[in-house]
């Protein structure tokens, strides 16, 4: 497997406030290793402090906020909102520079660091097997990452989990498969 570094150090100052992000990433993310590229991509998430930015529990600060002038009320950018939206942009441009080609053209519609946590949520929707799981672990596992996917705001309905739960199954259970197909 070819390797790709990425280190760099990346340095902002917004609203009079230094952030310094250090990120290293020697795999590209590609078709086949994708366990891989998680582990070290969460690794510098973490290590810069970042998981704000791709965790869906966490809500960003608001855009703007109110402020008197006189009698009137208008609203102003939040600088709060703008130190938010330009370090997670910069995260955002790192996950992309640590994407193969042929990944990035898959995301490269996206717009914040938390829509790359929903796109990973719905690959391993996607990607998960009954091949080493039971098939209670299986749905279990794919539950949990349809509950993550409504806290981020993307839920599914319960036909598509169901249909995602049942393409998950494997050929050994086709018949009932298609049986229950057939009943949604």
């Amino acid at each position: 497997m070819a390797s790709v570094n990425l280190a760099s150090s990346l340095n902002t100052t917004t609203n009079s406030t230094t952030v310094n992000f250090t990120f290293n990433t020697p795999v590209k993310l590609d078709q086949s290793n994708y366990l891989i590229w998680k582990s070290q991509v969460l690794a510098s998430i973490r290590g810069n402090r970042l998981e704000k930015f791709i965790d869906e529990s966490i809500t960003p600060p608001p855009s703007h906020t109110s402020q008197r002038c006189g009698d009137d009320l208008g609203y102003v950018e939040n600088p709060e909102f703008a130190t938010w939206r330009a370090q997670d942009q910069i995260l955002l441009d790192w996950l992309l520079l640590s994407m193969s080609e042929g990944i990035i053209s898959l995301v490269f519609n996206l717009e914040t660091s938390l829509e790359s946590r929903l796109l990973n949520l719905r690959y391993l929707m996607n990607s998960t097997r009954n091949d080493d799981l039971k098939m209670t672990e299986c749905f279990i596992k794919m539950k949990s990452i349809a509950d993550n996917m409504a806290a981020a705001g993307s839920a599914l309905s319960n036909d598509d989990l169901i249909l995602h739960v049942l393409s998950g199954l494997g050929p050994d259970y086709n018949s009932v498969a298609t049986y229950i197909t057939g009943q949604v």
